[in-house]
């Protein structure tokens, strides 16, 4: 019986011993599951902030958009009377004035019907301050020296900064 007795103790020190080690790693295992469980919570507020940044950026969008739309809209309108052609690029607005502008052969100066339209153009872009413009220039399809002008790249030149100034 003393040696069942012995037997008995040396097994239940083994499982007191094994109990030690399963209760020191049930402990690790807690504090990486509280661990875990945090960094979710980090992550979830994470991707509640990121999807309410991403809702207002699509509601500032779709305002852009719509005022945009209402922007080439207006521009159509303006330019209708002068035979202009506008056309949506690449996300951009062209306003294709080449074959309306009445410049005379070796002149930068706006006929009095394209000046009405880049009247409207210039309010429209006062109404709509994110609407950007780029003028591009075109000259003579012959070659231009003369006491104003020493080459066509001057006469385009002098005749976008014209259209500029007639804008603001």
């Amino acid at each position: 019986m003393s040696t069942e007795l012995s037997t008995m103790k040396a097994q239940m020190d083994d499982l007191q011993a094994q109990n030690a080690d399963l209760s020191a790693e049930n402990s690790e295992l807690s504090s990486e599951v509280q661990q875990v469980e945090q960094q979710l919570n980090q992550t979830e507020s994470r991707v509640t902030q990121v999807e309410k940044d991403a809702a207002q950026k699509k509601k500032e969008l779709d305002a852009m958009n719509r005022e945009l739309k209402a922007a080439f809209a207006e521009i159509n309108s303006a330019v209708a009377s002068s035979d202009a052609k506008v056309k949506e690029m690449a996300n951009a607005l062209y306003l294709d004035l080449a074959d309306t502008v009445s410049f005379r052969s070796g002149s930068a100066s706006i006929s009095a019907d394209d000046k009405e339209a880049i009247d409207r153009i210039a309010t429209l872009l006062k109404e709509h301050p994110n609407l950007h413009l780029v003028i591009e220039g075109n000259a003579d399809k012959r070659s231009i020296n003369n006491e104003d002008y020493a080459d066509n790249w001057e006469l385009s030149s002098q005749r976008s900064i014209n259209v500029v100034r007639k804008l603001i």
